[in-house]
């Protein structure tokens, strides 16, 4: 017995089955988290190392080599780069799409260990981390109280921080802007010099004093108590009395106090915050992996707000400046409005062309009952209710009623036939339950290759696409259920209704559509006579839509830029400008942009920035983050804004560049639009070509913003010791690094603990000892003998220019240009600039990789086109295991081109790109165009089986299933008419896939049923022809 027919005699049974989906649906819904978009992380891995007082020569040489030494050798490589500059090492290893990530970050934490040995004794330990879109924060605010800056810092780190870790799904808080105290051990030269101490000789009794010591255990009978020689320092007396040197027999004791100012100080402060033009603390706050961003953010919003009931008397106050949640839940609603507004329209039509409510509400039955059944397929499979699974479930909706609508059609042509109400409900599903079967198929079985492929593309789209297979198997079991059970009950004919408006209505509509069918068969009934030109004609609207692409009026690009209403102002002064300088700069600017009534805040961290997503500390940059008003409250874009500000600061402000930085949809700066790397051995030569490639993007439209790595060097002080000097006075090589580095740098890996505090100890030359060259060559010392001999002694100290930053690429020094983009597709300018280098590309000195969003869009969209492919040959097998032929499937697939015709038009029309989205919407239009062409061909073999002609077969075929075509296509039609005309949060990536798949449809629904018959007879014509022959 089947479905239909149990459904149909026992409807207890099959209320209790969809009330426990229902029931469980409703319940997975509600225990979905929310997120913007799935969790896809690009397979990287990167390994930063900081080493103190190091130039970029020192940091390559002795850090950032031997980790790639020990990376190289890692499995799936696609490409291994390095950064180098001064104090800091960035190696990123970029692995292929689905290469195992957890496996390589443990190759390559073995690997480190190898070459431990390798790396400067002074860095600090490689931290090797793999990139995960989790460790960014979701959260960003600034705080301040009445209070100072040291105070603040130490409130934050005693009571707010604990405060915030303490909540469920916090993962870590940082602060920014902060100062701490430490205890400054001021070293002064000349009292040294005159006193012949050394600062190592300094270190060593600070570091041999200030311990506690295991003395072993006092034992007895019946205890065993450990015994600690207390060493540490109690009282900064005891730091000040601590003697450093001594020649007790001469009666010789030098004290810290005789050669150094000890008190207790506060850090330099490296980063200064302000919102608004006032100071205050900055905190960033990141959620745990599975964690919900919406609940972490409210819970973070009720414990500041407990907060500051509790310290309302210091005036603490804190606010948001980025939360990435608000966005999440604006973009989710924006996606769940479209949902709500698409069903309603699918409802209006279906209302007009089923001429009843009855049946209009048997067809909408299929909607709720597949979407309420999909969230507990998300649910058992981890997704999340995000604007990618939204949108599945919103394009979903017009293919939801297929099934069913064309199931109740076929039905009503029984009823219409005088059978019983459930004898046309089980018949009327039996005789379209194959096609049904078949259009359901082909709906679903494109999205194989997005599923079960690997990379970030696929990673992106996955939860989308099996949203929508989920939701239409869903649909099919309602259509062979639920419809026919219902229609066995309230169905009757037409002609036994009531005569009402509607039913008026639809008789008029009936006419109006029975007059165009006629129309429709006068013009075939011609094609047929000129099945050449016909298809001919076919050809040139196809080779003419597909030509719209290289003759630039459909654009290129990896995902149609958004506006999130916000942008980062890069403030860069000279590289030998201090931190006050820069932070009086970035007043000015911050001033200059609060003066626009648009801008809502401006959020400052002088001293830092972000550029690389890599979070670096320098003194002559700032990065100043601007938040606009919403997009619709304003009729500009974010990124014209932001290059009117850039312009208006450089103009107000002499020497200062300025570079805005857009955000993008998922929060991440978007400032590598066209990214290219040159790299090779012979340096110049790399030089060279950078140069020209730069020259070649300054001349190409569209193209801003333009940069490139190599940094043509910074003035440095360079202390080179002659070996041999050093040899006969008997000095170490390591030794006099880790003086000049203690001297001028500081060292600070002492502690000093006062009551349950700790700070460290800053051991430092005074200020005024760090001001020129012949300070550092007279710096002391100390040789084997202990006697203290001046750097200027055995060292040649000059004044040179050295390179800023070093790169390197697949072990290779190299050169990397990018640019942003604005007024064109990003992947057009990158088209264009690589046609103008391709001369270039030639020689064998010099290789080119592209990287960045031109690596991304080349990789996407051939990761899409291959899933188009592929998607076309599974619709071909599966139309070819069903039909158990290659020749009907065959003329299936000619409704495919069609329907490429009116996607790429009116992607022109609408100024939309080719992106990974709009092939998205061709890769779904494979599934939804065949559907036409299937519901001809089925009923016309149906009819020549019966005895009817080919012509008048295909005929009656297109008259009879002409209104189910066109109420299926107009459902998805209008459905998709929301999402297209969207502008609310997020729209951007959703509006060209919508009318991609609005352009197919439109044009296969008409073309379809002219060329495929035309198609149909003309093969059929071969095939008799050649089954003569073989006869």
């Amino acid at each position: 017995m089947n479905i239909t027919r149990i459904s149909i005699e026992r409807p207890t049974l099959l209320t209790v089955i969809y009330s426990l989906i229902i029931f469980f649906g409703i319940a997975a819904y509600l225990m979905l988290n929310y997120e913007l978009v799935p969790k896809f992380n690009p397979p990287v891995i990167t390994v930063v190392t900081v080493y103190p007082g190091a130039t970029p020569q020192e940091v390559e040489s002795e850090v950032t080599l031997p980790i790639e030494d020990a990376l190289s050798s890692i499995e799936n490589i696609d490409n291994l780069t390095s950064t180098s500059s001064a104090n800091f090492s960035l190696v990123k290893l970029e692995l292929v799409a689905g290469a195992d990530v957890t496996y390589a970050l443990e190759d390559a934490a073995r690997n480190l260990e190898t070459v431990r040995n390798d790396i400067a004794e002074g860095a600090r330990q490689p931290l090797l981390t793999r990139f995960d879109f989790d460790d960014l924060p979701i959260i960003r605010m600034s705080l301040s109280a009445d209070m100072g800056v040291v105070e603040l810092t130490d409130f934050c780190n005693e009571t707010i921080i604990p405060g915030l870790n303490q909540l469920e799904g916090v993962a870590e808080v940082s602060l920014l802007g902060g100062m701490e105290k430490e205890l400054l051990v001021n070293l002064d030269q000349q009292r040294m010099r005159l006193l012949n101490v050394s600062i190592l000789q300094v270190l060593k009794a600070i570091g041999s004093a200030n311990a506690d010591v295991p003395a072993g255990y006092l034992e007895s009978e019946s205890n065993r108590i450990p015994l600690t020689v207390s060493g540490k320092f109690k009282s900064l007396d005891d730091l000040r009395d601590l003697v450093v040197f001594e020649l007790p027999a001469a009666g010789i004791f030098v004290r810290l106090s005789d050669i150094a100012e000890v008190r207790e100080n506060t850090t330099e402060r490296s980063v200064v915050s302000r919102l608004d033009g006032k100071a205050s603390m900055g905190l960033n706050i990141k959620k745990q992996s599975e964690a919900n961003a919406v609940e972490v953010s409210k819970l973070v919003v009720a414990k500041l707000s407990e907060l500051e009931n509790q310290y309302n008397h210091i005036n603490l106050s804190t606010q948001f400046i980025q939360d990435s949640s608000q966005f999440t839940i604006k973009a989710a609603n924006a996606v769940m409005e479209d949902l709500l507004l698409a069903i309603l329209l699918v409802s209006l039509v279906m209302l007009v062309f089923l001429h009843s409510i009855r049946n209009a509400l048997i067809v909408f039955v299929s909607i709720p009952t597949s979407i309420i059944t999909t969230f507990l397929v998300m649910y058992l499979l981890g997704y999340s209710l995000n604007m990618l699974t939204l949108l599945g479930l919103s394009l979903a909706i017009g293919i939801l009623v297929d099934d069913s609508i064309v199931i109740i059609e076929n039905i009503h042509r029984h009823l219409e036939m005088g059978k019983s109400a459930r004898k046309a409900a089980f018949e009327g599903r039996m005789e379209i339950g194959f096609t049904a079967i078949s259009i359901t198929l082909i709906d679903f079985v494109v999205y194989f290759p997005i599923i079960l492929s690997t990379g970030m593309v696929p990673d992106l789209l996955r939860q989308f696409s099996v949203v929508i297979v989920a939701s239409t198997i869903m649909s099919l079991f309602v259509s062979f259920t639920i419809a026919p059970y219902l229609a066995s009950r309230f169905g009757h004919a037409e002609k036994n209704s009531k005569v009402t408006w509607l039913h008026k209505f639809g008789i008029k509509l009936d006419n109006m559509l029975n007059r165009l069918i006629d129309q429709l068969l006068k013009v075939l009934h011609r094609a047929y006579r000129h099945a050449g030109l016909v298809l001919f004609l076919s050809f040139v609207l196809f080779m003419g839509s597909i030509l719209l692409i290289p003759f630039g009026f459909i654009g290129i690009e990896f995902t149609k830029a958004g506006d999130r209403s916000e942008f980062i102002i890069e403030l860069e002064l000279p590289g030998e400008t201090p931190l006050s300088r820069t932070d009086s700069v970035s007043k000015v600017a911050e001033s200059i942009i609060m003066g626009y009534p648009d801008v809502e805040a401006v959020y400052s961290n002088v001293g830092l920035t972000s550029s690389g997503r890599i979070v670096s500390n320098t003194t002559h940059l700032a990065e100043l983050y601007v938040k606009l008003i919403n997009k619709e409250e304003r009729n500009y874009k974010t990124s014209l804004f932001a290059r009117h500000i850039k312009y208006r600061l450089m103009e107000s402000i002499p020497g200062l560049i300025a570079r805005p930085v857009e955000i993008n949809l998922i929060g991440l700066r978007d400032d590598d639009a066209v990214q290219i790397t040159v790299s090779g051995n012979n340096k110049e030569k790399v030089y060279q070509v950078a140069d020209a490639i730069n020259d070649s993007l300054q001349i190409i439209q569209g193209a801003i913003e333009i940069k490139n790595s190599f940094n043509p060097g910074n003035r440095q002080i360079q202390v080179t010791p002659d070996r041999k000097t050093m040899d006969l006075l008997g000095i170490n090589p390591a030794h006099v690094g880790l003086t000049i580095r203690t001297a001028f740098n500081g060292h600070k890996e002492f502690v000093f603990k006062k009551g349950e505090k700790q700070y460290d100890i800053n051991i430092i030359l005074d200020k005024n000892d760090r001001k020129s060259i012949l300070d550092v060559k007279r710096l002391n010392v100390i040789n084997q003998d202990g006697k203290t001999i001046p750097v200027g002694n055995f060292a040649e100290v000059e004044e040179v220019f050295v390179q800023g930053t070093l790169e390197r690429t697949n072990r290779a020094p190299s050169v990397t240009i990018k640019s942003q983009v604005i007024g064109r597709p990003a992947g057009n300018v990158a088209n264009e600039l690589r046609n103008k280098i391709e001369p270039l590309t030639k020689q064998e000195e010099v290789r080119f990789i592209w990287g960045g969003a031109s690596k991304r869009t080349i990789d996407g969209l051939l990761s899409m086109i291959t899933a188009f492919a592929i998607s076309i040959l599974l619709v071909y097998l599966v139309l070819v295991a069903l039909y158990d032929s290659y020749y009907y499937p065959f003329i299936v697939l000619f409704s495919i081109p069609l329907a490429i015709i009116g996607a790429l038009l009116l992607l022109a029309l609408t100024k939309q790109s080719l992106s990974i989205f709009t092939i998205l919407g061709l890769i779904m239009l494979v599934g939804l165009v065949g559907k036409n062409a299937i519901l001809v061909i089925d009923f016309t073999n149906k009819l020549r089986k019966e005895g009817l002609g080919l012509i008048r077969a295909l005929n009656t075929s297109i008259r009879l299933r002409f209104r189910p075509i066109l109420m299926t296509n107009l459902t998805m039609v209008i459905g998709l008419l929301p999402i297209a005309l969207a502008s609310g949060a997020g729209s951007e990536w959703k509006n060209g896939l919508a009318w991609a798949i609005i352009g197919g449809l439109s044009s296969s629904m008409f073309l379809t049923l002219l060329v495929v018959p035309v198609v149909y007879v003309s093969l059929d014509k071969i095939k008799s022809r050649f089954l003569v022959k073989r006869t």
